[in-house]
């Protein structure tokens, strides 16, 4: 389902980019012989007025023929006059500019509905987001758990992760060695508190031993009704 997704936002873009370059050149007056989704071959196409619409058979892009784009493209005399290098200089900086920035603007859009709907980043919550497999945690805390202390020691996330870094390995840390004494992790799990003894592993990346499980992150309630 991920890569249907994927495959029809990255449609999306294609269709919006080229929509900008064909939008633009039909308000200044190019002539557009091809507004197509798609590389060739074609498998389906149709014509509307003097623009052909065009779905191509390879889905790796996209692309909008205005007549005149080659300088050195022999023209019928009755097209010449609207063809792409016969055009002010201002019309073809448009023309060129509109893909890109509809982009920008989509982008903007995009962001300003997530901020709407969800509010910014504010830092992160109590609530257990993730758990890595292979690591501690995994299959010991779930995702959805509320981290309520560690060692029963309360606080921030951050005092909660130091708590955790005060366990460590015997000797000279190397790669996942377990800390010698485990973190006493208490976590609300469906309105219950559950104490869970793990003993956390040293990740050179980190600097310190890690339970393997990530937070998730606290946004700004803005307001906007949720549904």
């Amino acid at each position: 389902m991920s890569w249907v997704l994927a495959f029809l936002g990255f449609a999306a873009l294609i269709i919006l980019h080229e929509a900008g370059h064909f939008g633009a050149a039909k308000a200044v007056g190019m002539r557009v012989e091809r507004f197509a989704l798609f590389f060739p071959p074609l498998i389906a196409r149709v014509r509307r007025g003097e623009t052909e619409y065009a779905i191509g058979s390879i889905p790796l892009g996209g692309y909008v023929r205005i007549t005149g784009m080659n300088p050195h493209e022999e023209l019928a005399p009755d097209v010449a006059p609207r063809a792409y290098f016969n055009q002010p200089v201002w019309k073809r900086i448009v023309v060129i500019a509109a893909g890109p920035a509809v982009n920008i603007v989509l982008a903007l859009v995009l962001l300003t509905v997530v901020y709407a709907v969800w509010g910014p980043v504010t830092g992160v919550s109590d609530r257990v987001e993730s758990v890595s497999k292979g690591m501690p945690a995994s299959g010991r805390i779930l995702a959805g758990d509320r981290i309520v202390a560690v060692d029963g020691k309360r606080g921030s996330a951050e005092a909660l992760r130091a708590q955790v870094a005060t366990h460590t390995c015997a000797g000279q840390p190397t790669q996942g060695c377990r800390a010698t004494t485990p973190a006493l992790v208490t976590v609300e799990r469906n309105g219950t508190d559950r104490q869970l003894s793990i003993r956390p592993v040293y990740v050179p990346s980190a600097k310190r031993v890690l339970l393997g499980y990530a937070y998730a992150e606290q946004r700004r309630d803005v307001g906007v009704p949720r549904r």
